[in-house]
């Protein structure tokens, strides 16, 4: 699949890439080579070929969310090791502005 030089100048600059004109016929052929090598795939017969949606049988991989409640140990090296605190809580730079 051949790329047109108009092709490429888009690319460079969806890439945000300062191409020099040699640059850019370099990678127009590697491009264009590539996606001739890719569209060999399109030659194959999938029919037969059921979807695959997850191959490491992993259903789940997220937890819920729920509070736990600490060990006074932990939770006093917790507050040790914090620089700011606010009595018995950990004071964070906050996110949103108020």
């Amino acid at each position: 699949m051949s790329l047109s030089k108009e092709e490429i100048n888009k690319l460079a600059l969806l890439a945000r890439l300062d191409l020099t004109e040699e640059e850019k016929e370099k990678f127009r052929l590697q491009l264009g080579s590539i996606l001739e090598y890719v569209s060999k795939l399109n030659e194959l017969d999938t029919a037969s070929i059921g979807s695959i949606r997850q191959i490491a049988g992993i259903h789940n991989a997220f937890r819920d969310d729920a509070v736990k409640p600490t060990d006074k140990t932990e939770h006093e090296l917790l507050l040790k090791n914090m620089p700011k605190k606010r009595g018995n809580l950990l004071e964070v730079k906050e996110v949103f502005e108020g």
